[in-house]
């Protein structure tokens, strides 16, 4: 049988996850973990994330959706790589931020060890989205039969505990199973000379929207005269094509904003993001445009407390 019964299984598909995981084995001393990287993109993006956890690892996959797949033939594709790659193999964690994620969520069923969770980003914040909201639509409820994967609430009844970015707000188990966790340092307060820098986050926009709502979206943005625009992997084109694109290097957004503001004072806009609520909890100024429809008032109340400035929108026939 392969494995040993001491080792972690850690299943990661976006960089800021791998961010986070870098930081959830240092903190929690697993120093023996097996690593299943799963790529939707193919992005640069994640060949870094992946290098930056593959070298220590006792053992690390790549996985990589076939191209141009959509969700059923990405999910089989996974399904099927991860349980070669696991087969015979016995682990004492399976630790993974995907909650609706059938493919990790069977894993974790499957190989019986403690679960360790830990925030995605604005998923863990959207509370009346999937990780808060079980899908029970025919084509959900015949993934959980095929792959073997648990209720939402059962899964949660089973984690040991969720490692947490977003200090003191609800998150998917009570507060006593979480842990918070501190990825991004405040900058140094002092004074900056010169123009602040603004920057637009790109956005999918087109995945969540209608075409109205995207053109209201970017007639807001077009306002605030970005001066840099950073893409997101999933984008087809960028909202605002004749704004500069900001080169990262595989940094993630936050990493790369970051750099900037050490010598100017830093405006950041976007849609509903991750990345503006990581950024917001470091005091730095963000805007976040939205329609209404789309935050729900329990998320609203955490973007004030978090410091997120919001701008939203109701399109009326």
């Amino acid at each position: 049988m392969g494995g040993n019964v001491d080792t972690a299984l850690l299943l990661i598909r976006t960089p800021l996850q791998a961010r986070i995981a870098l930081e959830i084995l240092s903190r929690g001393n697993i120093a023996d973990y097996e690593l299943l990287y799963f790529s939707q993109h193919g992005a640069s993006a994640d060949s870094v994330a992946f290098q930056s956890l593959a070298g220590s690892s006792r053992r690390a996959i790549f996985i990589r959706a076939p191209a141009r797949a959509g969700y059923v033939r990405r999910t089989a594709s996974f399904a099927r790589q991860s349980r070669r790659a696991t087969r015979g193999r016995r682990y004492n964690l399976t630790i993974f931020a995907s909650l609706d994620e059938f493919v990790f969520s069977s894993l974790a069923v499957r190989k019986k060890g403690r679960v360790i969770t830990f925030d995605d980003g604005f998923a863990n914040l959207n509370y009346s989205g999937s990780f808060y909201r079980e899908s029970l639509s025919r084509r959900a409820e015949t993934y959980r039969f095929l792959l073997g994967a648990p209720r939402l609430q059962e899964l949660k009844r089973n984690i040991w505990v969720h490692y947490t970015i977003f200090p003191n707000c609800e998150n998917v188990v009570e507060r006593g199973r979480l842990r918070e966790i501190t990825i991004w340092q405040p900058p140094v307060s002092k004074v900056l000379t010169g123009r602040c820098k603004k920057y637009f986050v790109g956005q999918p926009f087109a995945k969540y929207l209608d075409r109205d709502e995207v053109d209201m979206v970017r007639t807001i943005a077009e306002g605030f005269f970005p001066d840099f625009y950073l893409t997101h992997p999933m984008e087809v084109e960028p909202l605002l094509p004749k704004v500069p694109l900001m080169e990262t290097r595989g940094l993630l957004a936050e990493d790369a904003i970051l750099r900037e503001v050490s010598s100017s004072a830093v405006h950041v806009i976007g849609g509903v993001s991750t990345v503006l609520f990581n950024l917001a909890i470091l005091g730095i100024r963000v805007t976040m445009i939205s329609p209404k429809f789309l935050l729900r008032d329990e998320t609203l109340r955490v973007a004030e407390r978090l410091g997120v400035e919001v701008l939203l929108f109701d399109l009326v026939d």
